[in-house]
């Protein structure tokens, strides 16, 4: 799943006193900013790349680490 998140951004680095402050002129002035990142259905961790999962009557997207859990636990299900 692809979900927007509002971080706000602070990378102040503190002007001398004798340039003072630009204010909203300033590029490392704090500020929100949006970005989309990938959320695991499963855990609901982010995570770089997601998968489509197995055995899941609806479209699920998943991490690695919840992907191979699945596979796992399907495997030895199979088994029994």
């Amino acid at each position: 799943m692809v979900k927007t998140v509002i971080e706000h951004v602070n990378d102040c680095v503190g002007c001398p006193p004798e340039t003072g402050c630009m204010g909203q002129a300033c590029p490392y002035n704090p500020h929100d900013e949006e970005r989309e990142v990938r959320v695991c259905d499963a855990c609901g961790e982010e995570a770089d790349e997601l998968c489509r999962a197995p055995y899941q009557a609806e479209e699920s997207w998943v991490c690695e680490d919840c992907l191979k859990e699945m596979l796992v636990w399907k495997r030895g299900e199979a088994s029994t």
